[in-house]
């Protein structure tokens, strides 16, 4: 695949909504003159990209810098995609930051750094307004490769989503692949898998993650999951009250939960 990033291709069809964007940029960009200074061509990309038609979400869409331009739908891994490519495409040097908490105290959040003239990281979150120069609690810059990852499982998800799961399954084992820490790719892969009937290879997925030490929700789930469909009802009802300790509001675990104790 070409990078997610990258605007070489998708600018030729001339009048499209990519273009467009691109050449009203590069003139706004233009009034600021050769003086200007990195953060202040930052902000005039943040402002853009805050003017978009955005219609935020909670799942990501996994589309590429020119498909967002296109279709303004994501959540915050597709904006800072989207940010990354722009910042790239202005020879702006810029980042990928995780965030583990944002101001508003949210966690598991996606953002890009520009690296200003002093060498300092200014945070750009264009998911929210007065999201350049944001002072997020807690953060720190990722690699490309990391960041080309959560790219690769985020599109996994969202054609998991879209009932696409051979191609889901190609994501996220890519997106592993590239970064082995990237657990939540092989926990989804581990679903589809279970959900097939691959009872194998979703034992050996699960048991990498347990000796991996990864704790969440919805593993606990698949885990109960996977002990209820073996057989092991103690262990899966153990199983699926963990999940409700880490999400009280997890449905499928309370659905699950309620299965096993009806008589």
């Amino acid at each position: 695949d070409d990078l997610p990033w990258d605007f070489s291709l998708g600018l030729q069809e001339y009048g499209s909504d990519a273009s467009v964007f691109i050449g009203e940029l590069d003139a706004d960009l233009a009034i600021l003159g050769f003086e200007a200074t990195i953060g202040e061509r930052a902000e005039v990309i943040y402002q853009a990209v805050r003017q978009l038609d955005w219609s935020l979400q909670s799942e990501p869409t996994g589309q590429d810098c020119i498909s967002i331009l296109e279709n303004p739908v994501g959540n915050c891994v597709d904006v800072a995609n989207l940010m990354y490519a722009l910042y790239k495409h202005y020879d702006i040097e810029v980042q990928p930051v995780y965030v583990q908490q944002t101001l508003s105290g949210n966690f598991n959040h996606s953002c890009v750094g520009v690296i200003d003239e002093a060498g300092e990281i200014i945070l750009v979150d264009a998911t929210i307004r007065d999201g350049f120069n944001i002072k997020h609690n807690e953060w720190y810059p990722i690699s490309e490769t990391e960041f080309l990852s959560q790219f690769y499982g985020s599109r996994g998800l969202a054609l998991e989503l879209a009932g696409e799961e051979a191609a889901a399954l190609i994501d996220y084992s890519t997106s592993y692949t590239m970064c082995p820490n990237r657990v939540t790719s092989l926990l989804n892969s581990a679903g589809i898998l279970m959900a097939r009937g691959d009872y194998a290879v979703t034992e050996n997925y699960l048991l990498q993650l347990s000796e991996q030490g990864y704790q969440s929700a919805q593993f606990s789930y698949v885990q109960g999951y996977f002990h209820l469909h073996q057989g092991e009802v103690k262990e899966a009802l153990y199983d699926f009250q963990e999940a409700l300790k880490l999400c009280p509001t997890h449905q499928g675990a309370i659905e699950k939960i309620q299965k096993i104790k009806t008589p």
